[in-house]
């Protein structure tokens, strides 16, 4: 049926199959289409808003270009449409099967998202700004350039996704499965990343300023030239990373695993890396100047030409690292295993050995 071009607004259209039709350009403002099955339609361009659209199967159509704000979408199977370039927002999108869809370039601005699959979808470009987004399966998804700031994202799964040159800022990330993506070039400054798996995920460049990332796995990680200052990584899996040129002043980085990490070239100062496990590290050239490393193993690392003066490294084993070039004055270094070590060309003034 080509119902094109029509003024449908205000009407109840609930519990009907309009399968296969043309309803482009249609002013279907404020409707009841509850329950209704659209699949295969051509709604491109249409003004949808307000309309409660609940339980319908919306599967294979092209919706791009739509007035949908304000719209009740929850329980819809709305699979393998186009939605490109829609204004979505402050809708109730929730419990909808979304995955396979073009949702690129939409203002989803606002709305609740909780619980859908949105898996394999282009979401690129989108303004997703304040959305409840909780316990959604967006794996595979391309996210990049969006803008997702202050959206509580909460346990969902997020893995393989594109989610480069995001603006992710002050999110509830907590509890997700974000392992195996690309968030190169992101602000995710401000955000509770705690308890996420972020395993073997591309974070190059990124501000991660002031983040609660405690008990994070993020092993096989390149996290290169990336702003960490002010953060909580405690508690933190980050064995097999790049970190090399970030900036990780004043963290808390307790009882993390650190373990065969290149490190070279950050500025570490302030922070309190107590208990950590640091073997067989690259850590050569940083700034670690007042920090507290005691109680840590960093064994079989290359630390020179670094700036360790003013440190707590009481009761740490130290044993065959090359700390050749350091510049170790105002130390403690009480208790510590210091056998093997290269300490050739140190700066050694006042270092604190005393009983």
């Amino acid at each position: 049926m080509d119902v094109r071009g029509c003024n449908i607004s205000g009407c109840n259209i609930s519990g009907c199959n309009i399968s296969g039709c043309n309803i482009s350009g249609c002013n279907i403002r404020g409707c009841n289409i509850s329950g209704c099955n659209i699949s295969g339609c051509n709604i491109s361009g249409c003004n949808i808003r307000g309309c409660n659209i609940s339980g319908c199967n919306i599967r294979g159509c092209n919706i791009r270009g739509c007035n949908i704000s304000g719209c009740n979408i929850s329980g819809c199977n709305i699979s393998g449409c186009n939605i490109r370039g829609c204004n979505i927002s402050g809708c109730n999108i929730r419990g909808c099967n979304i995955s396979g869809c073009n949702i690129s370039g939409c203002n989803i601005r606002g709305c609740n998202i909780s619980g859908c699959n949105i898996r394999g979808c282009n979401i690129s470009g989108c303004n997703i700004r304040g959305c409840n987004i909780r316990g959604c399966n967006i794996s595979g998804c391309n996210i990049s350039g969006c803008n997702i700031s202050g959206c509580n994202i909460r346990g969902c799964n997020i893995s393989g996704c594109n989610i480069r040159g995001c603006n992710i800022r002050g999110c509830n990330i907590s509890g997700c499965n974000i392992s195996g993506c690309n968030i190169s070039g992101c602000n995710i400054s401000g955000c509770n990343i705690s308890g996420c798996n972020i395993r073997g995920c591309n974070i190059r460049g990124c501000n991660i300023s002031g983040c609660n990332i405690s008990g994070c796995n993020i092993s096989g990680c390149n996290i290169r030239g990336c702003n960490i200052s002010g953060c909580n990584i405690s508690g933190c899996n980050i064995s097999g990373c790049n970190i090399r040129g970030c900036n990780i002043r004043g963290c808390n980085i307790r009882g993390c695993n650190i373990s065969g990490c290149n490190i070279s070239g950050c500025n570490i100062s302030g922070c309190n890396i107590s208990g950590c496990n640091i073997r067989g590290c690259n850590i050569r050239g940083c700034n670690i100047r007042g920090c507290n490393i005691s109680g840590c193993n960093i064994s079989g690392c290359n630390i020179s030409g670094c700036n360790i003066s003013g440190c707590n490294i009481r009761g740490c084993n130290i044993s065959g690292c090359n700390i050749r070039g350091c510049n170790i004055s105002g130390c403690n270094i009480r208790g510590c295993n210091i056998s093997g070590c290269n300490i050739r060309g140190c700066n050694k003034a006042n270092d604190r050995k005393q009983k």
